[in-house]
């Protein structure tokens, strides 16, 4: 992979951020797509409602916001949101104002030690520079006796290159990139996401769910 400067990465997402429609997906006309983001919000629901109603909760690479207005409507939880990209968060602190909202790098959140219930990282891992470090900071603000959800793309190994421009061009997604940086910068099939996670937590549910078989999750603790 090109050598990417953390410089490069945020004008990427900060320009992303100005342009994009953040709800989009949710409301859009392409059945596929409408019916995949809002499936991915009813499981995150459906994950957290199972292990019972958190207190606080962090969204990482929150973007507009979506994801922490609806887990705060549904359970009266404490949501705060981050993302790289300051126009994600203007939109987010404009159209969210019962969360909590700021400008953070996902591998240098800055927040105290053990400080969240719940963290989540919704087709987020893909994206990030270093996933690695992501996940050391997620394992580092997570309460002891809190958990992650992470989702990722469903991803096909060595034909990954061939399925996913057919599946963004059925969904209406744009490929979105700038010179040698583009929006998905890796995808992972099910082992290479539990081997992942497995090097730094100690507790791994992964879970795929056939109404959503185009995502993948798990449940991690430390």
């Amino acid at each position: 992979m090109v050598e990417i400067s953390k410089d490069e990465y945020k004008r990427f997402y900060d320009k992303l951020g100005q342009t994009r429609d953040y709800s989009y997906e949710y409301q859009s006309r392409n059945p596929l797509t409408r019916y995949e983001f809002q499936k991915g919000l009813k499981v995150l629901a459906k994950i957290i409602r199972s292990e019972g109603t958190p207190k606080t909760l962090l969204d990482i690479g929150c973007g507009g916001g979506i994801v922490a207005k609806a887990i705060s409507e549904e359970f009266g939880t404490t949501c705060y949101g981050i993302d790289i990209s300051r126009a994600a968060i203007g939109k987010a602190e404009t159209t969210v104002p019962n969360c909590i909202f700021s400008v953070a790098d996902a591998e240098e959140l800055g927040a105290k030690s053990s400080t969240f219930d719940v963290v989540i990282t919704s087709e987020i891992l893909e994206h990030v520079l270093n996933p690695e470090r992501v996940l050391k900071e997620i394992k580092r603000i997570m309460k002891d006796t809190g958990y992650a959800i992470v989702s990722v793309p469903m991803g096909f190994g060595p034909l990954q290159r061939y399925i996913q421009p057919v599946w963004r061009k059925m969904m209406g997604f744009e490929t979105l990139k700038e010179g040698d940086l583009e929006e998905h910068m890796r995808s992972y099939t099910p082992a290479e996401l539990k081997r992942l996670l497995g090097k730094y937590f100690s507790e791994i549910d992964h879970k795929i769910y056939p109404s959503l078989p185009q995502r993948q999750f798990a449940v991690i603790r430390k």
